[in-house]
């Protein structure tokens, strides 16, 4: 049994290929080295590579490496103080500044400076802002002021401004332009060219402004859009009040009466009765009047009616 099991083991190993790969079976290590029956070989073990790198590192660390190393790690150091005391310092100087700016009547307002406001006086503003002489320019809120006097129905727009030296606040106002007035009751109310309601007190003189009739209202605040029962009349009134604001002609006429919708009509100077018809194209036909009374056809004196009913058409009758 054992004389077959050997010549078995001959035959395989005269039978099988030559392999150019290792073969671990095919194998024996002696010391440093591999032994096949190709030759033998020399084989670098993983252990022995590493401690071959350990060694390579410590002797290319010398004594020069480590003083640089030590010399960083003071230069962070140093760094690193530089900055926590850099932080130190500015926090220091921010609440110095705080303190200079909030508790010393160095900037306590001296002076409010306003400009635009033609109609609204300054006693007026005072009630809604308050008085501000003496209080702290930088503690004072911008947004508050501007919320406050934009609550004047009067007042359209405002922009504040802070000055240091000396300390003061400047205050631009943009003052509401009245478009027209009419008669609630007792009560006259001025509306702008968006029909918002912005004086029911007298403040803006309505003898220079265009009385509207044939309008119904069924409510109003102050600050607000007039609520005109019909949509038509009001779209048609919003349309023309604009337009004649454009053409600069709003102090110029008289009364505006849009009783009926299909014929329009106003008044300009008190000497010429202006036809528009129906609120077709009502834009168009301001405008066109507007050019005409700027031909020489008329003059300071011209007295009669101009029909602008037919739309592209201006129809003079002296």
């Amino acid at each position: 049994m054992d004389k077959k099991r050997k010549n078995t083991e001959k035959v395989n190993k005269e039978t099988t290929p030559a392999s150019p790969y290792r073969n671990v079976d095919n194998v024996k290590r002696h010391g440093n080295a591999e032994k096949t029956r190709y030759g033998t070989r020399p084989v670098i073990r993983h252990d022995e590579r590493d401690e071959k790198k350990v060694l390579k590192f410590s002797a290319t660390y010398t004594e020069a490496d480590k003083n640089r190393n030590i010399e960083k790690e003071r230069k962070r150091e140093r760094l690193r103080k530089q900055r926590l005391n850099a932080g130190i310092g500015i926090a220091i100087a921010i609440i110095l500044a705080i303190v200079l700016m909030f508790m010393t009547p160095i900037f306590n307002i001296t002076e409010i400076r306003l400009n635009g406001n033609d109609t609204v006086s300054k006693e007026v503003i005072n009630e809604h802002i308050g008085d501000l002489i003496g209080s702290n320019l930088f503690g004072t809120s911008i947004s508050k002021i501007e919320q406050k006097m934009t609550a004047l129905p009067q007042i359209r727009e405002v922009k504040v401004k802070k000055a240091i030296f000396p300390a003061r606040l400047e205050i631009e106002i943009t003052e509401s332009q009245p478009a027209a007035y009419l008669l609630i009751g007792n009560d006259t109310l001025i509306i702008d060219s968006d029909l918002r309601i912005i004086d029911d007190t007298s403040v803006f003189d309505s003898g220079k402004l265009p009385c509207i009739s044939g309008v119904s209202v069924s409510g109003y605040e102050l600050n607000s859009k007039l609520e005109i029962k019909s949509d038509e009349k009001e779209k048609a009134l919003e349309v023309m009040l604009k337009s004649l604001e454009s053409c600069g002609l709003v102090e110029a006429v008289k009364y505006i009466s849009i009783d009926d919708l299909t014929a329009i009509t106003f008044n300009y100077d008190n000497r010429i009765d202006v036809v528009c018809g129906s609120q077709l194209q009502i834009d168009r036909k301001i405008r066109m009047f507007a050019e005409s009374i700027r031909t020489s056809t008329f003059d300071e004196n011209s007295i009669g009616s101009v029909d602008l009913s037919v739309p592209g058409t201006a129809v003079y009758n002296p």
